[in-house]
């Protein structure tokens, strides 16, 4: 299409203004009006070169002219007029149209609201989610019109809450009888501590006819309670010695020895300690904000750095405190074979190291023998059983690679003994494997090396003489077999004398023989002479 025809078509379909189309008329009128004036002014020239002619030229436009452009302004004053009520006109739509514009746009927000809060709502869990609702066949529905789902779960919860008011009421009214049940049980209670408070006096007031009758039964009480106190390894041996007692009863006699008031006070700091540890795992067991990984590895390493750092100052500082001991400890006193006056000859002390969690064994004999340790009465019971190497292998990691840990007899008081452990319920791994040990059969290998040791007594007397007053030392030379040294204390590794101390057959003991004579072989400075 050409732009002619493209204006003429806009024309065509644009309405004309009034004033807009009167323009041209007035125009063409002042143009015509402009041309018969300059055709009047050409026609004087003419004339007025004419010899003779007087011509009076007229200046200006005509009349006629002068009423067309005052048309034409009047037309331009309507122009403007119009133009200014059309602008007011626009600027009334454009502020209409910005009216609805911005309801538009807050329609669209609103829309948007509504459909995140919708989508909010699906993400939301809620606890009906995690409740174990009723299955949709255990309530009534009606089949023509239950068909939503919505409904359905509807219905579910509703069931579900009128379980649980029916629930809350039982409860409500199992309180109430709980409470009535409680208060019959204080009153009991009551009666109950008035009446032990009776038995006790009673108890009291039989104290002298018991001591009459060779009754124990107050004294029993009373050590059972003590019993409570201990630890449990020591308190699985207690066990094992009062039922040996009930069998043979004048062969063995136990004892419990210490601080009960610092024991009673351990127990109960211990059962806080217990009760709050458990309290603080219930409450770490509440999911907690969620932490960055970074932060926690950084944390880790952290830790480790701090670790590293004081791994041996803080072994410097535990130290100390590795042969803590419980207050309480077991006194086993063993007596000479059953006879009408039960001799005591040997002493057994059995104490608890808290902190390396092992049971050590101070033996005393009842009369101690010269130039022979105590600690031989114990020693080697078992094959390779010396009592100087910790058995709980978790000790092995204490200390660092600079100061590595070491067990001390002296420090931790006696010895720790593999069948110590066994006997007080520890099952830690030994160089015996599966070796089985029996209470029974301690006082009987105990009396058995009391009479061994007395028999060497004399024997050593004379080597100890030969030494002119240097004196002698004991070291263990074969433990599997149970052979110990008997060494000069000037320094000399060379052996004085060897003396095996083996283990007796369980009916020898249990016979209460008279033990072997012990062979004393003696090793003289410059020659190889056994003495027997």
């Amino acid at each position: 299409m050409s732009i002619e025809k493209r204006k003429r078509s806009e024309q065509q379909e644009t309405p004309t203004l009034p004033h807009v189309a009167a323009i041209g008329p007035i125009c063409e009128s002042i143009r015509e009006e402009a041309r018969a004036d300059k055709k009047r002014r050409l026609e004087d020239e003419s004339k007025a070169t004419e010899p003779n002619a007087t011509v009076t030229i007229q200046a200006g436009l005509s009349n006629v002219a002068a009423v067309r452009f005052m048309e034409l302004l009047e037309t331009q004053r309507k122009a403007l007029s119009h133009t200014a009520q059309r602008k007011q006109a626009t600027q009334e739509a454009k502020h209409s149209m910005d009216k609805l514009n911005l309801e538009l746009q807050n329609l669209l927000y609103e829309i948007r609201h509504f459909e995140q809060s919708i989508a909010d709502c699906k993400k939301l869990e809620t606890n009906y989610q995690n409740i174990e609702l009723v299955s949709e066949a255990e309530i009534s529905l009606d089949a023509a019109t239950d068909t939503d789902s919505h409904d359905i779960m509807l219905k579910r919860l509703n069931y579900e809450l009128e379980e649980r008011i029916r629930l809350v009421e039982e409860e409500k009214a199992l309180e109430v009888e709980l409470a009535r049940a409680q208060i019959g049980l204080s009153k009991e209670t009551a009666e109950l501590e008035a009446l032990d408070k009776e038995l006790m006096e009673a108890l009291k007031a039989t104290l002298p006819l018991q001591k009459r009758l060779n009754i124990e039964t107050t004294a029993k009480r009373a050590t059972a309670s003590q019993a409570n106190l201990l630890p449990e390894p020591l308190y699985v041996l207690y066990k094992h010695a009062l039922g040996y007692m009930a069998t043979a009863e004048n062969e063995l006699s136990v004892e419990i020895k210490g601080d009960i008031d610092l024991a009673a006070t351990m127990r109960m700091e211990s059962k806080t300690s217990s009760e709050t540890k458990e309290k603080e795992i219930n409450e770490a067991a509440v999911p907690a904000v969620d932490r960055s990984a970074s932060a926690d590895d950084m944390d880790i390493d952290i830790d480790q750095h701090a670790r590293d750092q004081t791994k041996d100052k803080g072994h410097a500082d535990r130290s100390a405190t590795y042969y803590s001991k419980h207050p309480l400890e077991i006194v086993m006193t063993i007596y000479s074979p059953p006879a009408s006056t039960p001799i005591p000859i040997a002493i057994l002390k059995f104490s608890y190291l808290t902190n390396l969690q092992i049971v050590v064994v101070a033996a005393e004999p009842a009369k101690p023998w010269p130039h022979i340790p105590s600690h031989m009465l114990t020693s080697c019971l078992w094959p390779e059983d010396t009592g100087l190497v910790s058995p709980n292998p978790a000790n092995a990691f204490l200390g660092g690679d600079a100061q590595p840990f070491h067990f001390s007899p002296s420090l931790a008081g006696g010895y720790a003994y593999i069948w110590t452990q066994a006997l007080c319920g520890f099952s830690y791994p030994g160089a015996l494997g599966t070796f089985r040990y029996y209470f029974t059969r301690l006082p009987e290998m105990v009396r058995y090396r009391v009479g061994v040791l007395e028999a060497l007594s004399g024997q050593v007397g004379g080597i100890v003489e030969g030494e002119k007053g240097q004196g002698v030392r004991w070291r263990v030379g074969d433990a599997k077999n149970a052979t110990f040294e008997l060494l000069s204390a000037a320094g000399d590794d060379e052996p004085l004398a060897e003396v095996t101390l083996s283990t007796p057959p369980p009916s020898t003991a249990a016979a209460g023989a008279t033990p072997p004579e012990v062979k004393l072989v003696v090793r003289e400075r410059e020659g190889a002479v056994d003495r027997v």
